[in-house]
């Protein structure tokens, strides 16, 4: 759309959040459109499991991630999640559903998703880091079943690219 002096929200310091905060999620679940929750901000900086879209079956951790009890629901990905001030400082991305009673809500770093924003206007797309590896979380019961240590075990490289230049091997 060609168009100027649209209304839009403004950002707010999503470093500045904490636990107990109010927190407005705003999307379209199942089709309805504008709808607004609310809740408080339940934890910060999670790490969470979601679908790689580059690596069919593959899944990505998105760090420093924003957990809400505001009810997320499908359809609400990519709404704002506002502060009290009306500022977005997270973006819904994802719904872990438990096996009964709402799920938990979880949003993109307010901070994160602005900078995202302004790569995208600024070149048309957005910069990701790239090791070129696949690997597997080790938690105390793996890494002592294999005698190892707690961390992440390197299980393919990548021909070419920044891990196998820096001489990264499978198994390291």
């Amino acid at each position: 759309i060609d168009a100027q002096n649209l209304p839009s929200l403004s950002w707010g310091d999503s470093s500045a959040l904490k636990v107990g905060q109010l927190a407005i999620a705003i999307g379209s679940p199942l089709g309805q459109q504008n709808s607004v929750t609310k809740g408080v901000i339940s934890a910060l900086h999670r790490s969470i499991q979601v679908p790689d879209p580059s690596s069919p079956g593959g899944t990505e951790n998105i760090l420093n991630a924003i957990q809400t009890d505001a009810q997320i629901n499908p359809g609400n990905s990519g709404g704002p999640l506002l502060n009290s001030l009306g500022q977005v400082v997270g973006v819904s991305f994802a719904i872990e559903q438990a096996q009964a009673g709402p799920g938990l809500g979880f949003a993109l770093d307010g901070n994160a998703a602005h900078d995202i924003a302004n790569q995208l206007i600024q070149t048309g797309h957005v910069n990701r880091p790239y090791l070129g590896v696949a690997y597997q979380q080790l938690d105390e019961t793996a890494a002592a079943a294999n005698s190892l240590v707690v961390g992440a075990l390197v299980t393919d490289v990548t021909s070419g690219s920044p891990a196998d230049r820096a001489g990264i091997k499978a198994h390291d």
